[in-house]
């Protein structure tokens, strides 16, 4: 298998538990097919997705060939999934009083909400193939698989807070804190296991998806061995050439920092962490994204160069450094400030 890097995040081990029961079980009964083979390591409370490019352009060529026969699949793809959302939240707002539940109250109400945050899953999945209908010039398309990544990643952090006080009142009962909660798998949780020792063990891990099925390694390592050079590639906005010094962010705190004309580097735009550096900046790259993405969104309306996908800029560059970017050859390199004279 050829990995390749998909997004880099901060997120909790039993969410990429549910993400992988739905690549098992949800999403080959939605689509007949499997998903793409799929890799993810983790340390600590950081994870990194991967996956295998033959696989990808099958499930890519898949898509294609279901909006050859169905030009309304993904439009139905979308409502389905909306529904869903719909479902998920509607459970999580009714919860009510959790303190005077039984212990097996609790486990039936956390079973049924691992079995609706799994539903909208296929359905959302299918939008990081979205790039790869780009040579298809399906603007359509394109724009409502766009709006629908927002609207589910708006939708699943909605939930992530409306489900908190059951997680807590779960701690609770389990002597253990919301976090350590989150380290256990959904079984694990409904059946009210004392397993602290494997909390540990997944600090260290990697769940690998491989031929229809996964598996989850603990206390274990997977080295994907990545090239790093001066030079990143990826896709751009539009033709253009920038250059200027770069300004790695990693936290909404650096950008108080930027100043005008900046390269800014980060893993991934999202709309509040770009307010105020897209005023400055003279050109952009991220580690993650597409034509779909946010930073291609504020790249067109701010008419700023970007390059996207590029998987490794912010540990390529170092903020002080002098890049040239290169939308139209899809490269960002590091070269000599200019002498100032």
């Amino acid at each position: 298998m050829q990995w390749e890097k998909l997004v880099e995040r901060e997120g909790d081990f039993l969410k990429n538990h549910l993400l992988y029961e739905n690549f098992e079980a949800n999403f080959p009964k939605i689509f007949q097919t499997n998903h793409a083979n799929f890799l993810t390591m983790r340390k600590g409370n950081t994870f990194t997705h991967y996956w295998d490019n033959d696989d990808k352009r099958t499930l890519s060529g898949f898509i294609k060939e279901k909006l050859d026969k169905n030009p309304d699949f993904m439009k139905n793809n979308v409502e389905i999934g909306k529904k869903h959302f719909r479902n998920l939240i509607a459970f999580c707002e009714g919860l009510g009083d959790l303190q005077n539940k039984s212990n097996e109250e609790l486990g039936k109400l956390a079973q049924e909400y691992f079995r609706l945050y799994k539903e909208p899953y296929p359905h959302f999945n299918l939008t990081v193939f979205s790039d790869e209908l780009e040579k298809d010039g399906n603007t359509e398309i394109i724009n409502l698989m766009a709006d629908w990544r927002l609207f589910a990643r708006d939708n699943f952090n909605k939930t992530h807070k409306l489900v908190n006080p059951l997680l807590e009142e779960i701690a609770k009962r389990l002597s253990l804190s919301v976090d350590e909660v989150k380290f256990l798998k959904p079984q694990e949780i409904v059946d009210y296991l004392s397993i602290k020792a494997k909390i540990r063990n997944r600090h260290n891990c990697y769940f690998m998806f491989n031929e229809g099925k996964f598996e989850l390694k603990e206390n274990k390592s997977y080295v994907v061995e990545e090239s790093f050079s001066n030079e990143v590639k990826g896709s751009g906005t539009f033709s253009a050439k920038y250059s200027g010094r770069a300004r790695v962010i990693k936290k909404n705190e650096d950008l108080n920092d930027v100043e005008e004309g900046e390269v800014l580097v980060l893993r991934m735009t999202t709309p509040d962490l770009m307010l105020e550096g897209i005023k400055k900046a003279g050109a952009i790259i991220t580690d993650e994204g597409g034509i779909t993405c946010h930073a291609a969104v504020l790249s067109r309306e701010f008419n700023i160069p970007a390059l996207m996908g590029t998987t490794n800029a912010t540990r390529i560059f170092k903020t002080g450094d002098y890049v040239t970017v290169d939308t139209e050859l899809g490269t960002a390199h590091r070269v000599q400030p200019p002498n100032k004279s």
